[in-house]
């Protein structure tokens, strides 16, 4: 991997259809000839990529203005419209799954709504299908993607931040509850360890920005803080690599 692609979001109270790249080597960041069909911010983004080469960028809901439930491709310089949402989302997760399909999880649906609604892109068939809800409504959550299944992961309620965390079993079809987080919280992030033994959840928003980092044990089903970051972020982004800066 040579760069980081950040795509769209906001500049100013404005949403954005520009991207930028990092590059590894000359720790630089450049403007990208990559740009959304419009400004868009609190969607999802994919990257899939086979032989360390990025091969299709995919882009779920999200807002540019209104909440959308549009799901495009971006391959060999363009962008496609595939099959919508079965349920418009913003501040959604997405992951792609252990069965390697790709998962839209929670959201904001507008009209106040959030939404514990969660559904599935089969690449095979090319359609989006309902998998079983959520226990709890959530927006700005994360999540996370192991060997074992799908972790939702925080979020806010509509009323009240969160700290439930849940598993999604995909071959038996449902959610199943797990040890709660510490400290309850919204646009956190969440990553995995590569030795999957651990998710470490990093950051949010429970009122305030928070420096708070946990770390859960998929052996233990427990989480226990870990040393905190040295500013407090929330709607941030992680990402676990092999590269030191």
């Amino acid at each position: 991997m040579n760069s980081l692609l950040l795509i769209g979001g906001k500049q100013n109270g404005k949403r954005v259809s520009s991207s930028e790249q990092f590059n590894f080597h000359t720790n630089s960041w450049n403007p990208s000839p990559i740009s959304l069909p419009a400004g868009r911010s609190g969607f999802a983004a994919i990257g899939l990529s086979s032989n360390f080469y990025l091969d299709d960028i995919y882009v779920i809901g999200g807002s540019d203005g209104s909440v959308l439930g549009t799901f495009q491709s971006f391959n060999l310089n363009e962008w496609i419209s595939l099959p919508s949402l079965n349920c418009k989302r913003d501040e959604l997760a997405a992951v792609v799954g252990p069965d390697l399909n790709i998962y839209a999880i929670g959201g904001f649906g507008g009209d106040s709504q959030v939404l514990n609604s969660c559904e599935v892109f089969t690449l095979e068939t090319q359609k989006w299908e309902k998998i079983p809800n959520l226990s709890c409504p959530r927006r700005a959550l994360a999540a996370v993607t192991l060997p074992d299944g799908i972790y939702a992961i925080g979020g806010y309620s509509g009323t009240s931040y969160l700290k439930d965390v849940e598993k999604y079993e995909h071959r038996m079809k449902k959610w199943m509850p797990l040890a709660p987080l510490n400290h309850p919280r919204c646009t956190l992030t969440a990553c995995a360890s590569t030795d999957c033994q651990y998710i470490y959840a990093i950051g949010g928003f429970n009122g305030s920005p928070l420096g708070v980092v946990e770390r859960y044990s998929l052996l233990d089903n427990k989480w226990e803080t870990v040393a905190p970051l040295q500013t407090e972020r929330f709607m941030h982004c992680s990402v676990v690599s092999n590269e030191f800066f």
